[in-house]
């Protein structure tokens, strides 16, 4: 998740992406000319400790970034110490990585601890946005019963997320379950907490 600081470099470097003459362009000057964005200040990463995975996803990013003259400073800090930072706008850092699964089977699950202005201050909603319009949108579609105009609320709302632009999703992880030749029943749970239950699960000799 993008901090409020730099919601607008993420813009900048995500909308250079779309079109491909400007995507090519950056290829080539990249190696040629100094770098595109000199005047950026350095972005603050906090990823939580012990997990390598998304280490080695920041130690890429940064890598990405350098060529645009982009730099990308990289701080692991304890789940608790992450949250607290997380309280106000000025101690939230510009980008938080963090993981969340599915609470229930509805989109709601996301918007509204995530972009709703009541979820500020939170570790799920450190790009405080606070926005009135995407406020209002969230709370219509909790309130609204039928599911074809409740849907087209939702794509309202995400269409005004996504040209706000508070989030820039970098990467997406897959995910590699290796499990011995005699444990059955692999189910796999979207959502609540893991990706399985153990009472799925039996052996088999």
């Amino acid at each position: 998740m993008l901090g409020v600081k730099a919601a607008q470099i993420a813009k900048a470097i995500t909308r250079a992406g779309r079109d491909k003459k400007t995507s090519v362009t950056l290829i080539i000057t990249v190696s040629v000319f100094p770098p595109i964005y000199p005047d950026v200040p350095t972005i603050t990463l906090v990823l939580p400790t012990g997990l390598e995975n998304r280490r080695k996803m920041a130690v890429r990013f940064k890598e990405k970034l350098e060529p645009l003259g982009v730099k990308l400073d990289i701080h692991i800090e304890p789940w608790g110490r992450m949250t607290d930072l997380a309280t106000t706008v000025e101690t939230t850092p510009n980008i938080m990585v963090t993981s969340v699964s599915s609470n229930y089977p509805d989109a709601d699950t996301y918007l509204n601890c995530m972009y709703h202005s009541r979820g500020s201050g939170t570790w799920m909603s450190t790009e405080w946005l606070q926005d009135p319009l995407v406020d209002q949108l969230i709370d219509q579609e909790r309130t609204t019963l039928d599911p074809e105009e409740r849907a087209h609320i939702m794509n309202v709302v995400q269409a005004v997320i996504v040209e706000r632009c508070p989030d820039i999703f970098v990467y997406v992880m897959p995910l590699r379950v290796a499990i011995q030749d005699y444990l059955k029943g692999f189910t796999y749970r979207p959502v609540m907490s893991f990706y399985y239950y153990f009472y799925d699960w039996w052996f088999e000799k």
